[in-house]
């Protein structure tokens, strides 16, 4: 994956330059093409000539456009430091979240729903871009990110892709490259196959579903839950942690979820399909309604952007 480019530890900081008042922190941009600080000309065409010509460049223009509610901002780049600079977000990831002495507890059934309703928001977000759909390629609990208000946002963009869309092929959107992304997440399909589709984010989006509606982070999560659905004890594994579940509409989404991990890609629900996500839209609705206005999520129309 010549000129690859992977965000590795991130800083916060504030006060730099041209950026007065924002929390911002710094991604270090690691070449696997040995190409060092100046192989930030051919992954982003903003610096130089941009003529590398392996795709990155493309890439790197279209995630500074992105505009998204649930989204980190890539505020800039710095070729001095190889370091893309993006805004800073206090309250560290989701998994961390989870896994912290008394995080799970705090994070109730509703705001669970919320943070999935808003990835699937930005990852539909992303796979409806164009001329340029964007596949993720690394969703999981770490890479999102939660702020002050613990709105969540997708970050990481390290091992994304931008694919060209061209008019009436959009049925299936995809692109070949080598294997990538994190174990337990990763598509078996494009471990196998070397195509990586939006359908390997859906499978990636599925197991995070599973792990905050079930608390369990281990890598079978999805075989824990098949057996729980076959032996109609789906309650039993439902995080007591996050509250009263409401559980006839957290087994529809359970069973959801399964399906985005199915081997088959044609059984995966498209991130993109309101019809398909009927089950979240559903809880999210029931999560809201005991809520003021005021409090709620704004529903991000990815549409309007097309």
């Amino acid at each position: 994956m010549a000129g690859g480019a992977d965000i590795g530890a991130s800083h916060g900081g504030n006060g730099r330059p041209g950026w007065s008042g924002i929390s911002c922190g710094i991604g270090v941009l690691a070449l696997e093409d040995s190409q060092g600080c100046h192989g930030l000309r051919s992954v982003c065409p903003c610096i130089g000539d941009g003529a590398g010509g392996n795709g990155q460049g493309v890439l790197m223009v279209v995630l500074s456009r992105l505009e998204h509610p649930h989204i980190v901002r890539l505020l800039g780049v710095c070729p001095e430091s190889c370091s893309l600079v993006y805004e800073h977000l206090p309250n560290g990831t989701l998994l961390e979240r989870l896994t912290t002495t008394g995080g799970a507890a705090g994070l109730s059934w509703k705001d669970r729903v919320r943070i999935l309703d808003e990835q699937r928001s930005a990852l539909s977000y992303l796979h409806s871009s164009r001329p340029h759909a964007i596949i993720h390629a690394d969703v999981k609990l770490s890479n999102v990110l939660l702020d002050a208000r613990d709105a969540s946002r997708l970050g990481d963009f390290g091992t994304a892709r931008a694919v060209h869309v061209k008019p009436l092929e959009e049925e299936t959107i995809g692109r070949r490259t080598g294997p990538m992304g994190t174990t337990g997440y990763m598509d078996p399909v494009f471990f196998m196959t070397g195509e990586l589709t939006t359908e390997s984010d859906a499978y990636a989006f599925g197991v995070v579903v599973l792990q905050l509606l079930t608390g369990l982070l281990d890598l079978n999560v999805a075989d824990q839950a098949r057996e729980a659905l076959r032996m109609d004890a789906v309650h039993s594994v439902l995080d007591s942690s996050a509250g009263a579940w409401p559980h006839v509409q957290a087994e529809r989404l359970l069973k959801l979820a399964l399906r985005c991990c199915s081997l088959d890609r044609k059984r995966r629900p498209a991130i993109t399909s309101d019809a398909d996500w009927r089950p979240l839209d559903i809880l999210r609705a029931m999560a809201t309604s005991s809520s003021s206005p005021s409090s709620r999520s704004w529903k991000w129309n990815y549409h309007a952007t097309s």
